[in-house]
């Protein structure tokens, strides 16, 4: 039987036990609750702990929701990361909010699973009946969109109300645009220098996706990235990330520039495939895998499980170099060093805007840059965007630079008619901030 007849299968029969206990309610019951929720977490768990803990783990969380619902029959199986509440009694939007909070502090107890404390990470979808549903398979169906709207909003829970079918029909508009840009390779790469802050020279570019919507225009990453990681597109996003960049690769190195820098998301680290699909895409290129750096970031890390360790280590072997982004943002400990074969790390913007006037942030850097020299990395600022931000980093011993103070991200041709205007010109250690971006 395929995993689709499974997945229906599941359906009908989670609606099923739905049907049985809507016709056991008596008819002065009132109104019942279906809540659907989401253990976000279930993946890492996995990689933590293996299958045989995570699922201990599951049915720790299971039996806590049990002690909710007058019986504990109420609590259903969905499939590996959902678990179904039926609760009678619900009788409002308020109401429904008191029992959302219940749970959570529920879920919020720490689960002692194989000797590890594991935290649970989930979102909730509720629907009443009869107030929004017909039948057992409305129900659920209205729980699951209200699943869907808490987890685009990134919130804890959603109640289901009827304004849900004009917002998420535009999302799912969104979606399915997506899909079609995917498909078309609608998509096109802008390159950000980065610039040498002893020596002015251009050290390499970072790769940054850009998506010019017919319609509605640029739309950032920070829209459509996390679309296409909850909607599994995300490997096929960065497939062809991946193809542009290694098209562009000659004509990048035709300009002297060493090395192009990728970013990789959290999902795509969890993908057991990874580092086979770049190797393919490195071969039919035939482009050097010392030409690629891949970023990840310092959450990334931190939350990553042995699948994600493994796909580092191998894309470490295979000649890639390895960025660890957002530096300073993750609170990663120094094990991290010891364990993660990165050979470079990015300081995040947030501490290098006010570095010249800000003695904290300053500190913050030094520190960092220090890290860096101690473990052999590469020390690339990011978010460099006045002349005061590059001088002082300049005299902190910062070795590369990249922000809106060289270049902005720019187009392919673009790129090429900044390098040839680049003179390399660095701030002197005195001189005065004109405070404006070139």
């Amino acid at each position: 039987m395929s995993a689709v007849s499974d997945l229906a299968d599941l359906r009908q029969g989670t609606i099923a036990v739905l049907e049985r206990i809507i016709a056991a309610q008596p008819p002065q019951a009132g109104r019942l609750a279906c809540a659907v929720i989401h253990l976000r977490n279930i993946r890492k768990v996995r990689g933590l702990l293996g299958d045989q803990g995570a699922a201990a783990y599951r049915r720790a969380v299971r039996l806590q929701l049990e002690a909710i619902p007058p019986d504990p029959s109420l609590v259903i199986d969905g499939n590996d990361d959902h678990i179904i509440l039926m609760l009678p009694g619900v009788m409002n939007a308020g109401h429904a909010e008191l029992v959302a909070q219940k749970i959570e502090r529920v879920l919020r107890q720490a689960n002692d699973v194989d000797a590890q404390q594991a935290g649970t990470e989930f979102t909730l979808g509720m629907a009443l009946f009869p107030d929004h549903a017909e039948d057992p398979a409305q129900l659920l169906a209205r729980a699951e969109l209200a699943l869907v709207a808490a987890d685009g909003a990134d919130t804890h829970w959603a109640l289901f109300d009827h304004g849900l079918f004009n917002e998420l029909s535009h999302s799912w508009q969104f979606d399915r645009e997506l899909r079609e840009a995917i498909q078309n390779n609608s998509f096109t790469m802008y390159y950000q220098p980065q610039v040498g802050l002893r020596d002015g020279r251009l050290h390499g570019v970072e790769a940054l996706i850009r998506w010019e919507h017919p319609e509605r225009g640029m739309i950032q990453p920070s829209l459509f990235i996390p679309l296409a990681e909850r909607t599994g597109l995300i490997s096929r996003l960065t497939d062809g990330v991946l193809r542009q960049v290694m098209q562009d690769v000659k004509a990048l190195q035709a300009m002297a520039i060493p090395s192009i820098s990728i970013n990789l998301s959290a999902m795509d680290l969890e993908d057991p495939e990874l580092a086979t699909r770049v190797s393919h895409q490195l071969a039919i290129w035939a482009v050097p895998s010392r030409a690629i750096t891949f970023e990840i970031t310092e959450s990334a890390l931190l939350e990553g499980s042995e699948t994600t360790r493994r796909q580092l280590e191998q894309l470490h072997e295979m000649g890639c170099g390895l960025s660890i982004d957002d530096f300073g943002t993750g609170y990663s400990s120094l094990a991290n060093f010891r364990t993660i074969p990165a050979s470079e790390i990015k300081i995040d913007g947030s501490f290098i805007a006010d570095l010249a006037n800000d003695q904290v942030n300053r500190d913050i850097v030094a520190i960092a840059l220090e890290l860096g020299r101690r473990f052999g990395l590469k020390t690339v600022a990011e978010g460099v965007e006045t002349e005061s931000s590059a001088r002082a980093l300049i005299e902190l011993g910062c070795e590369i630079g990249q922000g809106y103070y060289f270049a902005r991200p720019l187009r392919l041709s673009h790129l090429l008619e900044w390098r040839e205007t680049w003179s390399g010109r660095l701030p002197d250690s005195g001189g005065q901030d004109t405070g404006e971006s070139p």
